[in-house]
């Protein structure tokens, strides 16, 4: 019997590769979204310290110009947070991009692996019924030649006697 062999295995390999190379393709994107994640965090947190000095300055009596550099700086880190946030927003619609392809190449891949499983399952059952055929017509071939012998065997004996 021929050995096995899978038609389609260069595809299955390449939807394996794909699917790699999505799954390192997500990695990058989620490890992205984390480093503009703790961004945020910080400009937060320096939007707060410029909030808590504004609250001090407004305690205090100061001159305008204090009030004016405190309140810009305040608008600027606002407007950070409002861009960085929208930076996330876009960057978690990458990783969810990301994690739809990963899960359709392995959607693919998986199909292929199952269809090479079935394939290597028809071709063990078929082996086994050809080599049970094989041993079937051993055994008919060795109880022929058993009933021959025993067939001499009776004649000799009996012409002996």
């Amino acid at each position: 019997m021929k050995p096995f062999r899978f038609r389609l295995a260069r595809l299955l390999h390449l939807k394996q590769a794909e699917k790699k190379q999505c799954a390192a393709a997500l990695a990058r994107e989620q490890n992205e979204l984390h480093k503009m994640e703790t961004v945020l965090a910080e400009v937060r947190c320096h939007c707060t310290l410029i909030e808590n000095s504004y609250g001090t300055l407004s305690t205090r009596v100061s001159n305008v110009r204090e009030w004016s550099g405190a309140q810009l700086a305040l608008e600027i880190a606002e407007r950070h947070v409002a861009t960085q946030v929208e930076a996330i927003r876009l960057a978690a619609q990458r990783v969810e991009d990301a994690r739809d392809r990963l899960i359709l190449k392995a959607r693919e891949a998986e199909t292929l692996e199952r269809l090479r499983q079935r394939q290597w399952f028809d071709y063990n059952h078929e082996r086994q019924r050809e080599e049970q055929k094989e041993n079937d017509a051993k055994a008919v071939d060795r109880f022929t030649r058993d009933q021959i012998d025993d067939t001499r065997f009776g004649e000799a004996v009996a012409a002996e006697r």
